[in-house]
């Protein structure tokens, strides 16, 4: 290696070398598993049984109940409780759209 060479044409020659090495993963042969939809012609004989499937399942975590949660809710209904703060729902009224010019 060329002892004069910047840091920016090391770190470009790096980057060549990452793309061209993720370049070789991405068009190398894959198995059928990471092809997409593959039908049973198109796989081994029973080569599903072997694979264990992987599946992504969306959900939002349960929170992590410590004693230090369950005191910050006991104050903050304590809190409720001494200002009377209800959260009733307020009975809105409904807007006169006209029920009353009707003949009928």
């Amino acid at each position: 290696p060329d002892m004069t060479q910047s840091t920016h044409n090391i770190k470009s020659k790096k980057l060549e070398e990452q793309t061209l090495r993720i370049e070789e993963e991405m068009m190398a042969e894959k198995p059928w598993k990471m092809l997409g939809e593959a039908k049973g012609t198109n796989r081994p004989s029973d080569s599903l049984l072997d694979s264990t499937p992987e599946f992504e399942v969306a959900f939002k975590p349960p929170p992590i109940i410590t004693a230090g949660h369950t005191a910050d809710i006991e104050e903050i209904i304590k809190k409720r409780i001494i200002e009377e703060d209800w959260d009733d729902v307020v009975p809105r009224e409904l807007p006169d759209i006209g029920a009353s010019k009707r003949g009928g």
